[in-house]
């Protein structure tokens, strides 16, 4: 017979671990400026604050977020765009030029 309480245990402990996992990951990229890894976008922030380390707060509090791309204000009056991404791309797909 299985105990049932052990098993949901294991399942939350699992999850909680997973969690934790991609929150790390998230915290331990470093950010890649001038870069784009385009697609998997699924979510658009617009920023209070034109930081990157801001977009990356975003990714990292979001548990879909995997990835994220960070886009300078265009215009004066614009806001810093945030663009959240399912999927983390192995390589740039596009260099970003005058961008630091």
């Amino acid at each position: 017979m299985i105990n049932v309480r052990h098993a949901e245990t294991r399942r939350q402990m699992a999850a909680a671990l997973a969690l934790m996992s991609t929150l790390l990951v998230a915290h331990a990229q470093k950010l890649e400026r001038g870069m784009n890894r385009p697609g998997t976008d699924y979510r658009q922030v617009e920023l209070a604050v034109a930081d990157p380390e801001a977009c990356q707060s975003e990714c990292v509090a979001d548990t879909q977020c995997r990835s994220f791309s960070y886009v300078k204000p265009l215009r004066n009056g614009a806001p810093a765009l945030c663009r959240l991404k399912s999927k983390v791309r192995h390589r740039p797909l596009l260099l970003l030029p005058g961008s630091s």
